[in-house]
């Protein structure tokens, strides 16, 4: 079937739409620090209740897939931006609980980024066949990109607009409050900020949501052939099912190379502010104060290339496929994390070109391998079996942070960072390796 169903593009301004919502996701550090300031947290508890989001994330990814499988993308994005909302606008009455924080928080929006993520990938890739890498990537492009424009809106909200702006996008927020009719909303707390976010998010993901739709039956794209497309990209020669990618090596492989590469990132992430205000103070001799900006702005940094990899590597690994990209990024990722202690120290815009470089690198994991799931196995039960490709996600999370809190003192010196990215730089150096023996399933 070929005939002309529309515009397709609408799907990826849907997916767009949600995941710029979701990108709150990597925002959490702006409400725990209002919540040790304001309402007397201490750290292990509100890193308890990031914590427990990530997991609730990661956990509902299979269970939103076997339902889209079943019932379509509008659904459980429809879920997945009303538990989203509704876990920010109650989460306005749990500042001063904080068990009632891990189930307002952690668990209703940790479920609620799960379901909503999981409804944009899985038809992506059905409605693209032809360009499905770099749909993927302009997709969950959004995620990573929302959290640059939502943590300093969210933290002008809590705590009114900053003095000295800082990093890329920082300043622009400030310029967006500072119009009339908006200023009133700048430092109304971190109560009413949860509340404000969460109707935000129920308006704009339902709005992404009724976009979704799954092409008809059989349907592929006017003039595209799948006998005759670039023999770099594989496509499923029929579609697995969950029970059956669980038993494939194929399934495996997928999983560890993602654990790896995501642990790389998200190690980095956790302690990019301080190794970059340290990095800038005491090896290149800026001011303390200056050192702290400079760190701000190198997160900036990184958060903006994790979302220009997403795009990049889906609109590469089109033209030369995925495993092949997938070695190209994880080689270099490997690189750039064992010896980013000693490369950043040559000179302070090293700095910035090392954390573009690895931003980019983790980005590139978002696209890549919703795409190598459904070209592997196929888009019909592409939502579950992505959702169980993702659980890696959830694992790299714990082992990275984990990995660099146990090893880098409280009083850390930019060589105390050396060891656990050796460390991390050798698993991604073992995922790069295995992408070249990572083939999809043959007949």
């Amino acid at each position: 079937m070929k005939s002309d169903v529309g515009n397709r593009w609408l799907i990826v301004l849907g997916g767009v739409m949600i995941n710029l919502m979701l990108g709150v996701t990597y925002t959490w550090s702006v409400f725990g620090s209002a919540l040790q300031s304001d309402f007397g947290w201490i750290i292990t508890e509100e890193r308890l209740a990031f914590s427990i989001m990530l997991f609730m994330f990661a956990i509902t990814m299979p269970i939103a897939g076997k339902i889209q499988d079943k019932k379509g993308p509008r659904l459980i994005a429809l879920i997945g931006g009303a538990l989203l909302g509704l876990g920010f606008i109650v989460s306005s009455f749990a500042v001063q609980s904080n068990t009632l924080m891990y189930v307002t928080y952690g668990v209703l929006a940790g479920a609620g980024v799960g379901f909503a993520y999981n409804a944009p990938i899985a038809v992506g890739g059905k409605w693209f066949p032809d360009k499905r890498g770099l749909v993927m990537g302009l997709m969950v492009f959004g995620f990573g990109f929302g959290s640059v424009l939502l943590a300093p809106v969210a933290q002008v909200l809590i705590s009114g607009v900053p003095a000295q702006p800082t990093g890329l996008i920082q300043p622009l927020i400030v310029s967006l409050f500072n119009l009339p009719g908006m200023s009133s909303l700048a430092d109304i707390g971190l109560q009413s900020t949860f509340m404000t976010l969460g109707i935000l998010f129920l308006i704009v993901v339902c709005a992404g949501a009724m976009l979704l739709r799954n092409p008809p039956e059989g349907w592929t794209p006017e003039g595209w052939d799948p006998t005759k497309v670039n023999k770099a990209v594989t496509h499923a020669y029929r579609d697995f099912s969950i029970s059956e990618i669980l038993r494939m090596r194929q399934f495996w492989m997928l999983w560890i190379m993602f654990t790896f590469s995501a642990s790389a990132g998200l190690m980095v992430i956790g302690f990019l502010k301080n190794f970059g205000s340290l990095s800038f103070e005491t090896v290149h001799g800026f001011p303390a104060a200056a050192a702290g900006l400079e760190g701000a702005l190198a997160v900036s940094v990184l958060a903006i290339f994790n979302g220009v990899g997403r795009v990049f590597s889906g609109w590469v690994s089109d033209r030369i496929g995925r495993t092949r990209t997938m070695f190209v990024l994880f080689a270099l990722q490997a690189v750039l994390v064992s010896t980013f202690v000693y490369t950043t120290t040559l000179s302070a815009i090293m700095v910035y070109v090392v954390m573009a470089l690895i931003g980019l690198c983790f980005g590139a994991n978002f696209a890549l391998f919703p795409s190598a799931t459904a070209d592997f196995f196929g888009t019909k039960n592409v939502g579950v079996n992505y959702g169980a490709v993702f659980t890696a996600y959830g694992v790299g999370g714990i082992l990275g942070p984990m990995l660099s809190a146990s090893l880098v003192p409280a009083a850390a010196t930019v060589g105390d960072y050396a060891m656990p990215g050796l460390i991390i730089g050798v698993l991604v150096g073992i995922a790069a390796i295995m992408a070249l023996f990572t083939k999809p399933p043959k007949p």
